[in-house]
């Protein structure tokens, strides 16, 4: 559950450049819409990863250790547990503010380049709105 989260974050970011580049033909041309693109793209997948990889590895060091000695864990009782997890909860913490600062990043890069004008090589802005039916 954790990785589809992540994955579908970066499909929807995807699908949000997409649009703005191709649809409405507004490109990342200036170097702080870059930056705030890249920045977007390379925080939210680091921390989308790290702070997944925590959540599955805590999971599983915290159901290990409740299952019953008899199979293999060491029967521990929900409170021992919390003892184990407890000190994963910062690190996992500072991930999740990695993740949001990234997508807030991404976001104003997104609303920089979106309050631009088109950029389409000879003048034929209306053509590709119409054809896209942005314009009637």
């Amino acid at each position: 559950m954790y990785v589809v989260v992540g994955v579908i974050g970066v499909a929807v970011s995807a699908i949000f450049y997409y649009y703005l580049e191709k649809i409405l033909a507004k490109s990342y041309d200036k170097r702080s819409t870059k930056v705030l693109a890249w920045t977007h793209l390379l925080l939210m997948n680091l921390g989308t990863t790290l702070a997944m990889g925590m959540l599955m590895y805590v999971g599983y060091i915290g159901g290990a250790a409740m299952l019953p000695e008899n199979i293999g864990g060491q029967g521990f009782n929900a409170g021992q547990t919390h003892q184990i997890l407890s000190p994963f909860v910062e690190p996992i913490a500072i991930t999740i503010i990695v993740l949001l600062l990234g997508v807030v990043l991404g976001g104003l890069g997104f609303l920089l380049t979106y309050n631009r004008k088109p950029y389409i090589k000879g003048n034929n802005v209306k053509k590709v709105q119409h054809q896209y039916r942005l314009i009637p």
